[in-house]
C-alpha cells in the first residue's frame, strides 16, 4: 500500500509540474524562431545556429551524462542514464547530417563558438550533475524535453517544405523528438523516489521551473543571433557592392 502511495503521489506531482510548465511548451512553440522556420520566412542561417550550439549542448550534456550516472543508487537509475548517453551519442550523429545538409562540414560545426545564453540549459544541468538528486535530474529532462521536441518536429516540417532538406538532414528534429515508454516510466520512478519531503518537493519545483525557462532561454537566443548574423551577412553583401558605404 505504502508502494502504491508513493507512486501515486510521484505521479500527480509530475502531472502538476507538467501543467505548470505548459505555457513554455507553447511560447517555444509559438515562438519567432520555430515560427519563421514553420512559414519559411526566417534565414537558413538560423538553422546554422541551431546545429552550431547542438553540437556544444550534445557535447556538454554528455559531459553531465558522465556523472549522472556515478550517482546512480541501482539498476533503474544506470538504465536510465545510459539510455540518456546512447540518445546523445546518436544525435550527434544526426547533427552532422543536418549540418550537412544546410551545407556546414564537421569540422566547421566543432569550431563553432558556443552562445552563453544558448548554453544555460545545460550549464544548469551540470550543477546538478554536482548537486542534484538523481529524482531531480530526471525531473529536469522529463520536463525539458516537450520543449525540445516541440520545437524540433515544428522545425522539420517547415524545412523539408521550403528550404530543400530530406527526412535524412532531419533525423535529429525527426527520431528524438519522440520519447518512448521505457523513458517516461523509469523518469517517473526516479522522480518518485526523490519526493521524500515537502522541503525535497519544494526542490524539484525550482529544479523544473528552471530547467523549462533555460530552455525557452535558449531557443530565443538562436532567434536573436539569426537576425544579427543575417544583419551582418546584408552589411557585407553592401560593402563588398559599395566600398565606399564601409564604416
Amino acid at each position: 500500500m505504502a508502494t502504491r502511495t508513493t507512486k501515486q503521489k510521484g505521479q500527480d506531482f509530475i502531472r502538476s509540474m507538467q501543467e505548470r510548465t505548459e505555457p513554455h511548451v507553447r511560447e517555444l512553440v509559438k515562438g519567432p524562431f520555430v515560427r519563421g522556420f514553420e512559414t519559411g520566412t526566417l534565414s537558413i542561417e538560423g538553422v546554422k545556429i541551431f546545429t552550431e550550439q547542438h553540437y556544444h549542448l550534445i557535447m556538454n550534456d554528455i559531459a553531465n551524462l558522465s556523472i549522472y550516472t556515478s550517482k546512480a543508487r541501482g539498476d533503474e537509475e544506470i538504465d536510465f542514464f545510459l539510455l540518456m548517453v546512447n540518445a546523445e551519442r546518436k544525435m550527434l550523429e544526426s547533427l552532422y547530417a543536418l549540418g550537412k545538409g544546410v551545407g556546414m562540414s564537421q569540422v566547421e560545426i566543432m569550431a563553432s563558438k558556443p552562445l552563453p545564453n544558448a548554453l544555460l540549459r545545460t550549464n544548469y544541468f551540470s550543477r546538478l550533475a554536482l548537486y542534484g538528486t538523481p529524482g531531480e535530474i530526471a525531473l529536469a529532462i522529463l520536463l525539458n524535453f516537450p520543449l525540445w521536441a516541440g520545437g524540433a518536429r515544428r522545425m522539420s516540417k517547415g524545412l523539408k517544405r521550403y528550404y530543400g532538406l530530406s527526412s535524412e538532414d532531419t533525423d535529429l528534429l525527426d527520431r528524438f523528438s519522440r520519447s518512448t515508454r521505457g523513458f517516461r516510466e523509469l523518469a517517473k520512478k526516479i522522480i518518485s523516489r526523490d519526493l521524500t519531503s515537502e522541503e525535497a518537493r519544494g526542490r524539484m519545483e525550482m529544479v523544473g521551473q528552471l530547467a523549462v525557462e533555460y530552455e525557452l532561454t535558449a531557443w530565443k537566443t538562436y532567434y536573436t543571433e539569426t537576425l544579427n548574423r543575417s544583419r551582418r551577412t546584408r552589411k557585407k553583401q553592401r560593402d563588398f557592392k559599395d566600398p565606399s558605404a564601409r564604416g
